[in-house]
């Protein structure tokens, strides 16, 4: 199994927010989402 590195795992978390992002309709939720990716 390939392991991620540090540089990896942030690149899959933006991703993951992005999507999570688009995802939202609303604005707190989008909100919420950015304070949990950081």
């Amino acid at each position: 199994m390939y392991k991620f590195g540090p540089v990896q795992k942030k690149i899959m978390i933006t991703l993951l927010g992005g999507v999570a992002l688009g995802v939202s309709a609303s604005p707190r939720q989008y909100f919420d989402t950015l304070r949990k990716i950081r």
